[in-house]
């Protein structure tokens, strides 16, 4: 069973929510450092105290495909979060990942595309 707070990391099976059938391997969860206001005032500067905080810029994922003569070929490309989904849930079929995508969409730390 996946949880409730499911985070992709490296080497996960994961599938587009377009093309369920492909299993793809997460090689890199990309991140970049914001900086984000604790709404409380430095008294020294005057300005909002400030902490660094770090977000998803991406998941880079490869998957293998079968050219015309038979030969594997590793593609590889960047998507978001929100567009991927467990490789176990997407075997189970569109009604799953809509469910898991609708469970994730009500914790606020993901938004659904829908």
């Amino acid at each position: 069973m996946i949880e409730d707070n499911y985070r992709f990391s490296e080497s996960d099976a994961v599938a587009h929510i377009d093309n369920l059938g492909q299993k793809m391997i997460v090689k890199e969860v990309k991140r970049r450092l914001v900086f984000q206001s604790t709404g409380e005032t430095d008294q020294e500067t005057g300005t909002f105290k400030k902490v660094e905080r770090s977000k998803i810029d991406g998941i880079i994922v490869y998957w293998f495909e079968e050219n015309e003569q038979g030969k594997k070929t590793i593609r590889e490309q960047k998507f978001h979060s929100s567009l991927l989904v467990p490789f176990t849930i997407a075997q189970k079929g569109k009604e799953a990942v809509d469910k898991w995508i609708e469970k994730k969409a009500n914790n606020n730390k993901f938004k659904s595309l829908k």
